[in-house]
């Protein structure tokens, strides 16, 4: 029996083993080169902004900070491909590299790695550790931007971590262990970039410790979309969102966007997922053409529900 036979897959989404084979191979090139993509794009940024900074142009640092926050919150997907085994070619590869790339926006990666495991295992059903309520107005999508730093799963569970205290999915003492040992390691770069602040407080100020605070709010911003509104149940036909936005936001986030066609092959490395893209993606219930669009027709369907409390017709 082939391999996406044995998964139980819907037909729709069943695709020839070859392919599947074809899809799983790992391009080292594309691998380092949209990684250093993405940090260069950050220093650029960095550098550009500690120039804005003595020529004293304050009006531009709102627009740098996002662009920074941004480019820091796509360590989030980089990290991800390792979470899955699909960055490198050994897991101590995967985990080491998982571990780099989240240091930066201070998550504990074992921790992250078997929180997100366990969404994939209980996508939509019980069990599921990723909030899964729709909003009931406008207000309360407000603030979760502003409140996001105090009910990110994220950070809550890293923090914690650091403590001793363990989610309750975590069963095995190995990867408590390895949990331990990633909050060392945050620990360590928290007084390193604490250190680095007192010697050069402006350039670390401005380059790192301001946009920190715009990447949970703009992880946000996409989060939210990959399962809102979609439908309960196991099904991955329609409990998962695609998008298919456009190619620079693709190219940075590392093709997050096609969020169903990876719940469906999460083996398959990220590069490859526009292809898989092609093959499968028509299928899903929820599509999306753009992050943006998706927020403002939810901004706008709960501002009318708002509006019109008792009217039966609005609804997200």
């Amino acid at each position: 029996m082939s391999y996406t036979a044995e998964r139980k897959l819907p037909s729709e989404l069943i695709i020839d083993d070859a392919l599947f084979q074809e899809l799983r191979k790992r391009n080292y090139f594309k691998i380092v080169f949209h990684s250093l993509l993405n940090i260069i794009i950050f220093l650029l940024l960095g550098i550009l902004s500690i120039q804005v900074y003595i020529r004293h142009l304050w009006w531009i640092f709102p627009i740098l900070w996002l662009s920074q926050g941004f480019m820091i919150s796509t360590f989030f997907d980089i990290a991800h491909d390792c979470i899955h085994n699909n960055f490198g070619n050994s897991s101590r590869i995967n985990r080491l590299a998982g571990i780099f790339w989240l240091l930066p926006v201070l998550v504990n990666f074992s921790c992250y790695k078997n929180y997100h495991l366990e969404h994939h295992k209980h996508t939509r059903v019980d069990n599921d550790p990723e909030p899964s309520g729709d909003f009931s107005s406008f207000w309360e999508y407000l603030s979760g931007y502003i409140l996001i730093f105090f009910n990110s799963p994220t950070i809550t569970m890293t923090v914690k971590a650091v403590f001793g205290k363990m989610p309750p999915f975590i069963r095995s003492e190995k990867i408590r262990h390895d949990i331990q040992i990633d909050s060392i390691a945050l620990v360590l770069w928290l007084v390193g970039m604490i250190t680095l602040t007192l010697f050069f407080w402006q350039y670390a100020v401005l380059m790192y410790w301001i946009p920190l605070l715009f990447v949970y709010p703009i992880a946000y911003l996409t989060v939210t979309l990959e399962h809102y509104g979609c439908d309960m149940g196991s099904c991955l036909l329609s409990n998962t969102r695609t998008i298919s936005s456009n190619f620079l936001f693709r190219c940075l986030v590392w093709n997050g966007n096609y969020h169903a066609e990876h719940h469906v092959y999460p083996s398959i490395p990220a590069h490859s997922l526009p292809q898989l893209h092609s093959v499968i993606g028509s299928h899903f219930k929820y599509q999306e053409k753009s992050y943006l669009l998706f927020h403002w027709q939810l901004i706008r369907s709960l501002l009318k529900r708002q509006e019109s409390p008792l009217d039966p017709s609005s609804t997200t």
